[in-house]
């Protein structure tokens, strides 16, 4: 038969858990608080389930958010539609603002949860950084925007580095 945790039904568990997660040790803690140092030592696993459900919580309060969000974008949308072709202009332009916002909002939260980006970093010697860079420039001929932008990079940031007249063009070259 288990028993319930003494210091999770005691009026010091906050203070106890602060500490814990403050780093101190298990016989201080025990000592500062009047606890032994076995049930802090047990108390600390009850902590780490209490972080992993808040934090799944919030993260399902995040996708709540989120999805909220979308529906209100679509609303907005769907109020702006209505106004214009009942020519209510001023109605219009409020739901056109309140459409702006939640995009503005959805980006905010988005570049938040967004997974960093890899920078990838190649030392290439002699004859093989222009075998490479030809390989690049020819995987990336389909995607014009994407292109530039690697060209860009190379000259290191700064389109105005190019040398004039030199552009990058490649085919893929076997060897």
């Amino acid at each position: 038969m288990s028993t319930r945790c003494g210091i999770c039904n005691s009026e010091k568990r906050l203070r106890v858990d602060a500490a814990l997660v403050k780093g101190m040790s298990e016989q201080k803690v025990a000592d500062e608080f009047g606890f032994k140092r076995g049930a802090i030592h047990r108390h600390k696993a009850h902590i780490k389930i209490k972080l992993e459900r808040a934090a799944k919580r919030a993260e399902l309060d995040a996708d709540a958010l989120l999805d909220e969000l979308l529906q209100l974008k679509e609303m907005a949308r769907a109020l702006l539609g209505a106004a214009a072709k009942e020519k209510q202009y001023a109605a219009a332009t409020g739901a056109l603002r309140e459409a702006r916002a939640c995009l503005i909002t959805i980006g905010e939260i988005v570049d938040v949860i967004r997974p960093p980006t890899t920078q990838v970093n190649v030392l290439a010697v002699g004859g093989e950084w222009d075998r490479l860079r030809d390989r690049i420039m020819a995987a990336l001929a389909p995607f014009p925007d994407a292109r530039e932008a690697v060209v860009v990079a190379i000259a290191g940031g700064d389109q105005a580095a190019l040398p004039a007249g030199d552009v990058i063009d490649a085919e893929v070259i076997d060897g």
